[in-house]
């Protein structure tokens, strides 16, 4: 019943989508180390999901639909089996970071959430509406799902050089460079484009995506010391899933009233997001604005 795909799906992601803040302050603490290149390491997870999107269609096209629920429940087993097989990290010192108990910096990185959570939640209307839009064009269910796989491929693209970027742009610059791709993005989007644009749009979400979430596991990494990494990236990955919720329940009502012009929505959350990364970047501690001196990313 929908009741009980309802429960089961909350309590899904009740345990699932907390671990993945978790694993990221992990990853982060590897890569200061430098054991691990977060970037490269992340873009495994986005190539994954491109195999287990494709493996999952032939299997449920070959089962039926009810081989669903036992799939995710061996998602969920692969996923604590490769958890207790990560090696364990030596408990990290408590002490507070200089740079977090500045008052500007605590804004920043406040701020800094907030234009994350903005730019991922513009592409709710996307995930929710964009398939059956492409549909409405004429475009085939294979070339639908090419589209979708070339914004992944972007993402992957983005993350394999993801350390470089880090090297010469601030975490919120990176933030800014997201928001303002998924401005362009999505106003294109809702001019309901042929599919000769449709391919760089979708290239787009190499930075709307990708850009947005590298820039906010490194802001959160930077920005607060060890011991409290892993609580405050839960923290943002709540506030990430909240405005995605809220965004997604929103699109419905735009989508139902305006069709593709909802994206006109979704575009500007993207300038919202754009805006709040230029107020975080201003803020920093080490910009001009705050007095201080720019210093390298570590």
């Amino acid at each position: 019943t929908p009741e009980a795909i309802f429960v089961v799906l909350g309590l899904s992601a009740m345990v699932w989508n907390p671990s993945f803040q978790l694993l990221d302050a992990y990853a982060t603490r590897q890569a200061r180390a430098k054991r691990i290149d977060y970037g490269q390491s992340r873009l495994w997870g986005s190539a994954s999901f491109i195999l287990a999107n494709l493996a999952g269609g032939a299997i449920i096209a070959w089962t039926g639909e009810g081989i669903v629920v036992a799939m995710m429940l061996a998602g969920h087993a692969a996923f604590l089996l490769t958890c207790v097989a990560l090696p364990e990290l030596p408990r990290p010192a408590r002490h507070d970071a200089a740079h977090v108990a500045l008052p500007r910096a605590r804004a920043a990185l406040v701020v800094g959430i907030l234009a994350a959570a903005a730019i991922q939640a513009s592409h709710a209307t996307l995930y929710a509406f964009g398939s059956m839009i492409w549909r409405g064009q004429g475009l085939s269910l294979t070339m639908i799902g090419l589209l979708w796989a070339i914004g992944v491929v972007a993402e992957i693209v983005l993350f394999r050089f993801g350390t470089r970027l880090l090297r010469r742009l601030h975490p919120a610059t990176l933030l800014a460079i997201g928001g303002a791709a998924a401005l362009v993005r999505f106003c294109l989007l809702s001019l309901d484009p042929p599919l000769l644009l449709l391919v760089p749009l979708q290239l787009l979400h190499g930075a709307t995506f990708g850009a947005t979430y590298l820039g906010l596991v490194e802001l959160v990494a930077r920005a607060v010391p060890e011991h409290r990494a892993a609580t405050v990236q839960s923290l943002a990955g709540w506030a990430v899933s909240l405005a995605m919720a809220a965004a997604s329940a929103t699109s419905g009502l735009l989508f139902a009233a305006y069709g593709p012009q909802a994206f006109l929505g979704s575009a500007a959350l993207g300038a919202i997001g754009m805006a709040a990364a230029l107020v975080s970047a201003w803020l920093q501690p080490q910009s001009a604005g705050s007095g201080g001196k720019a210093s390298a990313p570590s």
